[in-house]
């Protein structure tokens, strides 16, 4: 709970603002904060001092509204989402060639996107941050390449706001750079951190080779009761819905969980009945989910 996480650490002087609305923190301080415009429970901010203004609108999808106000008050850094960090469609079981199409249309919009939120603030500097997730694991490094994943290399985002002709300087961070009001960047990154992204996760993951086996193989298995456990779980808590959400979810979910403990069940939020899992995939599922045993099992 966050509250009680705000306790432990004696914070008590504790304000909620409304979305636009701003707050003096004393001298040149002051912020504003703004609420995503979609459903995502997320949040932007813009930070005022000493003549500048920075913005870092961080996963926070603004309104039109709120981007074009951002714009005309003027901001001096902004730091931007620019990069998918989910797993469509790169881990749905598409054919091959309607996942790469999908792949390279997910790449364009999240580009398109970046692009016109920095059309709209303005910024003198422009820093795509919030991404991209990096996958370590030998035998997933696929998911890295711009042909089939859709983590966008920063530098991509750079070449995207010059390539536009935009009124804004782009700019890599990389962990440990600072930018200074009067001085403007400095950067204090290693030159590692400045190789070309595949070469630097091609390092990493040999490095993280060893780590990785060794947490997979002390992974436990998953105990002989996971079939009891998950039907009683999803039974439980689909009951706990009013048939009205139940309704409005309209899903019968085909779980498949692999492993010596696996099986199949079909989560069926469109029961008749109050029965809501049973063994087995139906035929006319709507959606489905696979994983392994051991994974499923703590939860």
């Amino acid at each position: 709970d966050k509250l009680t996480e705000i306790g432990r650490r004696n914070l008590t002087n504790i304000r909620e603002l409304e979305p636009g609305e701003s707050v003096d923190l004393g001298g040149t301080l002051r912020i504003t904060l703004f609420r995503s415009a979609e459903y995502t429970n997320d949040s932007a901010i813009l930070v005022e001092g000493e003549g500048y203004r920075v913005f870092n609108e961080t996963d926070c999808k603004l309104s039109y509204e709120d981007l074009r106000g951002i714009g005309e008050k003027g901001v001096d850094l902004g730091f931007y989402m620019f990069s998918g960090a989910n797993w469509y469609p790169i881990m749905y079981d598409y054919p091959e060639e309607d996942r790469m199409r999908l792949v390279r249309r997910r790449r364009s919009l999240l580009m398109k996107s970046f692009l016109q939120r920095v059309k709209l603030t303005r910024p003198r500097v422009a820093t795509p941050a919030a991404g991209p997730c990096t996958v370590l694991d030998p035998d997933l490094l696929w998911l890295n390449s711009a042909q089939q994943g859709i983590f966008v290399d920063p530098r991509e985002a750079v070449e995207a706001v010059r390539s536009a002709g935009l009124n804004t300087e782009p700019l890599v961070m990389a962990a440990s750079d600072v930018w200074e009001g009067g001085r403007g960047f400095q950067r204090r990154s290693p030159d590692s951190f400045l190789r070309a992204r595949s070469d630097y996760i091609a390092d990493a993951s040999r490095r993280m080779a060893p780590r990785i086996l060794q947490r997979r193989q002390q992974e436990p298995p998953a105990g002989s009761d996971l079939p009891r456990l998950l039907e009683k779980y999803f039974q439980e808590r689909v009951a706990a819905q009013t048939p009205a959400v139940r309704k409005r979810i309209n899903a019968r979910l085909a779980f498949e969980v692999t492993g010596p403990m696996g099986g199949s069940w079909t989560i069926d939020f469109c029961s008749k009945g109050s029965g809501f899992v049973r063994e087995g995939l139906a035929p006319d599922w709507t959606y489905q989910v696979r994983v392994e045993d051991k994974l499923i099992y703590p939860f």
